[in-house]
């Protein structure tokens, strides 16, 4: 379902507008005029705010941000389907209310997907990482109509009669996303959905399946050796000229399509004009042949008899002449939406079903760990952490959704294990033997790059390490997918990589010595962090795993090498927050924590503050059950020391950086940038609130 344009009302935008769609010339003038004005009224008296617009959120198909009551994009579909499927999950595995659902509007469906979460989890489970998985799937069904291979393709639309094409690109996509799935790459997967969905959805706009009176989705499209019916034969008309409205300046079509057509069941659809077909032939109407048009103010075949056109992208007639049937094909859009993502579910079963769509509670639990001969007590330290933790969340919410351990040395990195079976990780990690080694260096930025591959969103990857990298090229590589997947890299240095302590008065430099600057490059481009301990505080430190491996970790303050001497930092605290985590890091640092109304707080066992970590160069205090406020830290410190500071949080931000170049004059909307940004450009964001 096509989107809509931004019509500026500005004079600037809209002279703009007019210029370039008007065709403006001394035959036409008079009907120019007519149309601008009765433009101008169409855009201040149907548009909410006097304006209607494609929003900048990367779903090229969403004709207002706050779709309308009535109006359905592909991305509201989606995200309606979503909703649906969420709850069922949800009531499948849990003894959760999910409330009424049915009347949810298009404008309201990601503030009830929080709402659900909130209903069935509480406060320690956050909507974030399905929004994640949401937007990726919408971003890439917009996408659709923005990519230049894809944007004119009638097989990618449904249009021209290209019903067996559709079908068969259909059947393909979902050959892809089920293989995806199977090799664990859950964003690929994602990707492939949003294509096939733009697709199918479309049949239900495009074709006049909803014409011919059917209330239910077609039950054949991408599903392997079903017959999709009959189609209308290339010779066969399928409609006739329909009348314009409002001065004969559009097409409004009721019963345009020939009702022979409909009758004998003849699958047909619109002609749009410049198609192209996958050898870069033009598929135009046929003229004398009396096929339908897609339709539309911009569909140049919408003049070829028959004239008018069939689509039923939006509720306004003067982009869809069949507008009136809009509404009935966004629902049956939806329920086919809906029905492929249960086909995915029922084919790939319940765990993988949910990692796809990450509706799983918990992240990842991920360690990267060195194998070579120094690191047998870091082995075993980081195995005692894992079975502890195992062990306390087993059958609760924040409980791992799955497991992944990549060992690595030099020079082997791998095989990874990549489960759901907490048993299957405890039995991997408890086989690793510490051996070989001789040159410092290892393969460790490779066994980063497969963590970050396989892991969920979210999550955080633990690298346990005395060594520094021997592949210090991935690092570009490897930052970039830790911010795509929006994945924190925690660096648990110990031996001679990590033997950096600031004595009082040093001032940690730009670089220092050997690829230590590596891994804190990573750390802070991903939000993570590098810990420099000794091998006698490796299990103590790895109190810290236990603390953040929560699919609800918010960043709420960061600080790098802040001044030495005595530090006042404010942490905001609101409605949304639970467990507050305050790590400092500099050699002898104290801190003391105040609440809202400056009243100090002392530490203990059943306190509201606790502390978890109590090493030379490290502490670590825990917020229980917190009023909502201003509270500070004040850090004491005769050295810089770092403060970080994270909540469990219901509600948190998804960002992405976007291409605008994507846009053209019929799809406006932006597609995601893989990687990062090029430098020297002008950078373009889209943030959520989740």
């Amino acid at each position: 379902l096509s989107p809509y344009f931004h019509f500026d009302t500005s004079r600037e935008s809209f002279g703009l507008y007019i210029s370039r769609y008007c065709c403006i010339s001394s035959t036409n003038m008079v009907r120019s005029v007519l149309f601008s004005l009765l433009l101008v009224v169409f855009i201040l008296g149907f548009s909410p705010r006097g304006r209607c617009f494609v929003p900048m959120v990367g779903i090229s198909l969403n004709p207002t941000d706050q779709d309308s009551d009535d109006n359905w994009s592909h991305g509201a579909i989606t995200r309606r389907a979503l909703l649906n499927v969420a709850a069922d999950f949800q009531r499948s595995y849990l003894d959760c209310d999910v409330g009424d659902l049915r009347d949810v509007k298009p404008d309201r469906i990601f503030q009830e997907i929080s709402q659900l979460f909130r209903r069935c989890y509480g406060q320690v489970v956050s909507a974030a990482r399905f929004y994640q998985a949401s937007l990726q799937i919408e971003t890439a069904n917009g996408c659709v109509d923005l990519n230049s291979a894809t944007k004119k393709l009638p097989s990618a639309h449904f249009d021209a009669e290209r019903f067996v094409a559709g079908n068969a690109r259909l059947l393909e996509l979902r050959t892809q996303v089920l293989t995806a799935i199977d090799q664990g790459e859950y964003e690929a997967a994602r990707i492939y959905t949003g294509q096939l969905l733009h697709t199918l959805q479309d049949f239900y706009s495009h074709s006049n399946w909803v014409e011919m009176g059917h209330t239910e989705p077609h039950a054949a499209l991408a599903v392997p050796g079903a017959d999709i019916g009959k189609v209308a034969g290339p010779d066969t008309p399928t409609c006739v000229d329909c009348s314009k409205t409002l001065g004969l300046l559009w097409y409004k079509c009721e019963d345009n399509i020939r009702a022979e057509v409909n009758r004998q069941g003849l699958l047909t659809s619109g002609y749009s004009s410049n198609q192209r077909d996958l050898s870069g032939n033009l598929v135009p109407k046929p003229e004398g042949a009396g096929k339908c048009s897609h339709g539309g103010h911009l569909d140049g075949s919408k003049d070829v008899p028959a004239a008018g056109g069939i689509n039923k992208d939006t509720k306004w007639s003067l982009f869809s002449p069949h507008s009136n049937l809009h509404n009935q094909a966004a629902q049956l859009a939806v329920k086919a939406t809906e029905d492929f993502f249960r086909s995915i579910r029922t084919a790939k079963g319940d765990a993988q079903f949910a990692n796809f769509l990450n509706l799983n509670t918990g992240s990842t639990l991920c360690f990267a760990i060195d194998t070579t001969a120094s690191m047998e007590d870091d082995i075993a330290a980081s195995k005692a952490r894992a079975i502890e933790i195992i062990s306390s969340r087993v059958g609760s919410p924040t409980a791992p959704s799955n497991y992944i351990l990549v060992p690595f040395s030099d020079p082997h990195v791998g095989p990874a294990v990549v489960t759901n079976d907490p048993d299957e990780f405890k039995a991997a990690i408890g086989s690793l033997q510490a051996s070989g080694g001789g040159d410092a260096p290892e393969y460790s930025l490779g066994a980063v790059q497969i963590a970050l591959v396989r892991s969920l969103p979210g999550s955080t990857v633990f690298v346990f390490t005395d060594a520094e990298p021997k592949d210090a090229e991935l690092v570009e590589s490897v930052t970039s997918l830790g911010i795509q997947k929006n994945i924190k890299v925690a660096f648990f240095l110990s031996g001679s990589v990590g033997r950096r302590r600031r004595g009082a008065g040093r001032v940690r430099g730009a670089r220092e010595a050997g690829d230590r600057d590596t891994y804190l490059s990573i750390a802070q481009s991903t939000g993570g962090q590098v810990l420099d301990i000794t091998k006698s505080e490796v299990f103590q430190t790895t109190k810290l795993v236990d603390l953040v491996v929560t699919s609800a970790e918010a960043n709420i303050l960061q600080i790098r090498d802040a001044p030495a001497g005595t530090g006042d930092h404010v942490i905001p605290v609101d409605l949304t927050m639970s467990d507050v985590i305050i790590q400092v890091t500099g050699e002898g640092a104290e801190l003391q924590v105040f609440d809202p109304t400056g009243l100090i707080q002392m530490t203990g066992e059943n306190a509201t503050v606790s502390v978890e970590i109590q090493l030379e160069d490290v502490v670590v205090v825990r917020m229980r059950d917190v009023t909502p406020g201003a509270w500070h830290v004040v850090v004491i410190s005769a050295v810089t020391y770092d403060l970080r500071v994270t909540a469990q949080s219901t509600v948190d931000f998804l960002y992405a950086f976007v291409d605008r170049t994507a846009n053209d004059t019929e799809h406006p909307g932006v597609c995601d940038v893989d990687g990062r940004p090029v430098s020297g450009q002008r950078p373009n964001i889209r943030v959520n609130m989740a």
